[in-house]
């Protein structure tokens, strides 16, 4: 007899709430297994005494200091009524279904250096007879903690500064698809540098802090020493490039986020994780200036350093995945092209084929146009409400068009922290 397990998702999306703040989504998630018993037709009959669907969560973490902390955080049986003392025939197919209620702080899972969680459904058939053998089965299911209940996976920032030699600074990053594996495009401006400028190299570098929290012994914390990826590096004839040609240095690039290889997705308020991930987003240039220095030795190199923290979905968060359902071939859960059971490489917690660090970048680009559309369309909803509760008329298509242009580019350009209302707020 073969006794298998698939669920309806390969990976259930959870919104974790801090305390004190309305949830996301008041109810639960909902995980629903599938059980599925293939009887060979020259089987004896027999008949099943039990059949029990247990959602195990198995943690475990090592602390810095040495110390090691190995707990089960989820134990769910439930015993399938409909499978009690019934018959199995040979030849014939059973399936039953089963749910499981996961509150939105449950604690998602987890892969990295110094910890891991993972969850597993475990079925398992008891026959009758005294000296019957048991059958199990078993399959991995992934809780992903989402931010972005709306579907939207955007980010931007522009970050202002004035440093010597490069005078006035103008970073920009942004993307439609912020998470583990996914993409940036960065810009750099330096309108009016030093003449005797020379800029050696940018990298943009994504920090990954872990804190370990234990559960064995309340209160106690330790942080792990940060985890920094380069991800992007720009260096000599690129850097050269760039000049203006009227003394100023413009560049951009797009580059790709690690993947989970390397990089975890942000730990959220309101989750139950032991294992916590905090992630910061720094930016890099090193450069000197010639003739700086009076002696035959080199002039010595500068640093310009600027960081800012990060919430990095994780890369289970899939563009259209945390989107509603659209039933297109694009449509990686309601219609996946490929099995959510497929999984290539050493294991399926290391396989790439169900998640975004599978994707290619130009599949990744492909989604900024479609949500761009889908932000107009917002925008456009959002001023036809508004003329209607004002008894106004609706804009027209030229004054959205132009509204929105002006809202995009006043965010882009100007820094959150001290942006002022933009001219449609």
């Amino acid at each position: 007899m073969n006794l298998t397990i698939t669920t309806h998702a390969t990976d259930l999306f959870i919104y974790p709430t801090p305390e004190g703040v309305e949830p996301v989504d008041p109810d639960d998630a909902i995980l629903l297994a599938m059980i599925h018993l293939d009887v060979p037709a020259d089987a004896v009959p027999r008949k099943l005494s039990k059949l029990t669907v247990t959602l195990v969560g198995n943690e475990s973490l090592g602390f810095p200091s040495g110390t090691f902390e190995q707990q089960e955080v989820s134990h769910r049986s439930v015993s399938i009524r409909q499978a009690k003392d019934q018959m199995l025939e040979p030849g014939r197919v059973y399936r039953w279904e089963v749910t499981f209620n996961i509150p939105h702080s449950t604690a998602p899972y987890e892969r990295s250096h110094y910890g891991r969680l993972y969850y597993k459904l475990v079925a398992k058939i008891n026959f009758a007879g005294m000296f019957a053998k048991s059958i199990s089965a078993e399959k991995n299911v992934f809780p992903i903690a989402s931010p972005a209940p709306d579907g939207s996976l955007a980010y931007q920032r522009t970050h202002r500064d004035v440093a010597d030699g490069l005078g006035p600074i103008l970073l920009a990053v942004r993307t439609q698809h912020l998470t583990v594996g996914g993409y940036l495009r960065f810009a750099l401006t330096l309108p009016c540098p030093s003449p005797i400028l020379n800029l050696d190299s940018i990298e943009l570098i994504l920090v990954q802090t872990t804190i370990l929290h234990s559960r064995v012994r309340p209160g106690y914390v330790q942080t792990c020493p940060p985890k920094r990826m380069v991800f992007l590096s720009a260096t000599g004839k690129e850097l050269r490039a760039m000049e203006d040609g009227e003394g100023g240095i413009e560049g951009d690039w797009v580059a790709r986020l690690p993947d989970d290889g390397s990089a975890r997705g942000s730990s959220l308020p309101g989750s139950d994780s032991a294992i916590k991930m905090a992630h910061e987003l720094e930016v890099r240039l090193q450069y000197h200036e010639d003739g700086a220095s009076s002696s035959k030795q080199s002039a010595p190199a500068m640093l310009y350093t600027a960081s800012w923290p990060l919430t990095l979905p994780s890369c289970g968060c899939r563009y259209y995945s945390v989107r509603l359902p659209t039933y297109t071939a694009r449509d990686h859960s309601p219609v996946p092209s490929k099995s959510r059971d497929s999984w290539a490489g050493t294991n399926e917690f290391e396989s790439h084929d169900q998640c975004v660090c599978g994707d290619t970048l130009e599949m990744l680009l492909g989604t900024e146009a479609e949500a761009e559309a889908a932000e107009a369309q917002r925008l456009t909803e959002e001023l036809a409400v508004e003329a209607e509760a004002m008894g106004v008329r609706a804009p027209d298509e030229e004054e959205l068009e132009l509204r929105g242009w002006q809202k995009k580019a006043w965010n882009e350009y100007t820094p959150t922290a001290t942006r002022s209302p933009s001219p449609t707020e």
